[in-house]
């Protein structure tokens, strides 16, 4: 019926994203999301606080046309019948909210225990009495070590649908700089990032600056962070705009994108996906990233587009070789800009209309 109904007029589709004013990973795949609808749908984009569709699109380096931004709560007055009246009802992350739509599309970063548990400074309502998500009609993941996660822990099966980013990001002039993208945020580990670099910098021959570039989800912890990094070459860019990240992406040699590295034992602090990964090798910037988790999806096991490693001892050395060998540095650039090729927004875009419309 749905299909059907394409071809009349469009219907409505409404994505609710509750990390959507946080920025970050969760955000952007909700915009591209909606992005990808709009082409078939009437699409509102929707969560607490939801930032204006101009900052959201300066953002994630995306256009949204015709999509609606709005700011509303799963717990507000009118949301449920506005979510029923929808012809397709997207949601992210927000296990607790029941299929409501006449179709519901339900994507997954990581499948959290069904049990209360605060992520960063968002407290979500994980409780056993209000698990929803094995009823949503397509489940859908960002990896295949996501999809893993989901079997095991909530016993379904999912379809991976690897995001993409802007084609905007090009490598420019290089310098020696090694970047860390990600919100500040205490889940992020950034301390550990601190460590890493100042025992770099300690070893190599050259003069390297650190970036650490993200949106200030947590201001006392950026002043943490600063604290610790007070000594080092290290430099600090908040809320940073589409423009400013594909700079800082296509001047570094290389980035670092090492979450979990100390928390092996714990999957939900392992990068899920690594969109920041994908920005790095569009910009030819070779990243350095931990073995287990979504970054091995994206990076060569050849080993020819960037470098996975399961210890401290491993980044360092690691990092150390690229940094004293220029040549290499760049053939692996060169590479990884080519493997980024194959997670494409075509790709994406049908994989998420597919799921929509139940084909």
């Amino acid at each position: 019926k749905l299909r059907m109904s394409l071809s009349d007029s469009k219907p409505h589709a409404l994505v609710y994203d509750q990390d959507l004013s946080l920025g970050g990973g969760t955000a952007y795949v909700s915009s591209i999301i909606a992005a990808a609808l709009s082409t078939k749908f009437q699409v509102t984009l929707c969560g607490p606080q939801a930032p204006a569709i101009s900052v959201l699109e300066e953002r994630c380096s995306i256009d949204l046309p015709g999509v609606n931004v709005k700011s509303c709560a799963s717990e507000d007055r009118g949301f449920v019948s506005q979510a029923r009246s929808s012809d397709l009802f997207s949601v992210t992350h927000a296990t607790w909210i029941p299929p409501y739509g006449r179709r519901n599309l339900f994507y997954c970063h990581f499948p959290l225990r069904t049990r209360w548990k605060k992520i960063g400074p968002v407290t979500l309502p994980f409780t056993g009495k209000s698990f929803y998500a094995h009823q949503y009609d397509s489940l859908l993941c960002l990896s295949l070590f996501t999809r893993e996660w989901m079997d095991r822990l909530w016993g379904v099966k999912a379809r991976v649908a690897y995001p993409y980013v802007s084609g905007k990001i090009s490598p420019q002039e290089k310098k020696n700089v090694i970047l860390a993208l990600g919100r500040f945020d205490p889940v992020k580990k950034l301390e550990g990032i601190v460590g890493y670099f100042r025992k770099f910098v300690n070893q190599c021959a050259g003069e390297w600056e650190l970036i650490l570039a993200g949106f200030p989800a947590v201001p006392s912890y950026v002043d943490q962070i600063r604290a610790l990094a007070k000594d080092l070459p290290i430099r600090f860019e908040l809320d940073v705009s589409g423009e400013r990240k594909a700079t800082l992406l296509g001047e570094a040699k290389i980035l670092w994108s090492v979450r979990g590295l100390d928390d092996p034992d714990f999957p939900v602090c392992i990068e899920h996906f690594g969109i920041p990964v994908l920005e790095a090798m569009h910009a030819s910037t070779v990243p350095v990233s931990y073995k287990i988790g979504g970054p091995s999806e994206i990076i060569s096991s050849s080993g020819e587009d960037g470098i996975l490693v399961g210890s401290e001892d491993e980044l360092l050395k690691e990092s150390l070789l690229l940094a004293s060998n220029p040549t290499r540095l760049m053939a692996m650039g060169e590479n990884a800009r080519k493997r980024a090729l194959y997670f494409s927004r075509d790709r994406f875009d049908r994989e998420i209309l597919q799921a929509s419309l139940g084909v």
